[in-house]
């Protein structure tokens, strides 16, 4: 019933006449009338107008656009800043390593041992990557091998490097750079067999 004049309600509290009746303006989310209305964006991306009572309790502002959208639509960046779908595909990254999102500047790519590429933030970099010292890619420390260059320097590579340019030497079975290596051995190892030969 019509909370102004009992009849059958068609918009919200009011009949169809009430409703014409009224001076306010009407909420597209609880179709009830209010003082004033605030422009949002529902949670199918909608541009609609609700009232304050709706605006509290279904949107939020988002920090990036300054936009109200609907909180289904609204992701919580470090559970303070409130970013909208838009926003959070355009301005940010999934860390694949600890699952939290990250603004773009702050993304490092990293290398899988099957050779796939993947975010990852700075501190998951810190604590389970390393830097690959033949690419430069890095790679989670359990995906790293330690290896030797033609020099005879060490150093740690990712799979990718180690199938492409490194081979065991038969003898001592370490990782050398494919020009550190002659007949399958290091120079080490090579010196040792002419000192016993």
């Amino acid at each position: 019933m019509c909370v102004i004049c009992g009849h059958e309600i068609s918009h919200g509290f009011y009949c169809d006449s009430c409703h014409h009746d009224d001076d306010g303006e009407i909420c597209n989310e609880c179709e009830d009338y209010c003082d004033s209305i605030t422009s949002v964006y529902n949670r199918h991306g909608e541009y609609i107008h609700v009232c304050n009572i709706c605006l509290s309790e279904w949107y939020r502002c988002c920090d990036d656009c300054n936009e109200y959208h609907h909180i289904d639509n609204i992701t919580l960046i470090d559970d303070c800043t409130a970013v909208c779908s838009d926003c959070l595909e355009e301005n940010y990254f999934h860390c694949s390593c600890c699952d939290d999102y990250y603004p773009n500047h702050q993304r490092h790519i990293a290398i899988e041992c099957d050779g796939c590429e993947i975010d990852i933030c700075a501190i998951c970099r810190e604590e389970n990557y390393v830097e690959c010292d033949d690419c430069g890619r890095y790679v989670h420390f359990d995906d790293s091998y330690t290896a030797y260059d033609s020099e005879g320097n060490k150093l740690v590579i990712c799979p990718a490097c180690r199938d492409s340019d490194y081979s065991y030497c038969n003898d001592c079975e370490e990782l050398f750079h494919d020009t550190a290596l002659v007949d399958d051995l290091c120079a080490n190892c090579e010196k040792a067999e002419e000192t016993t030969a």
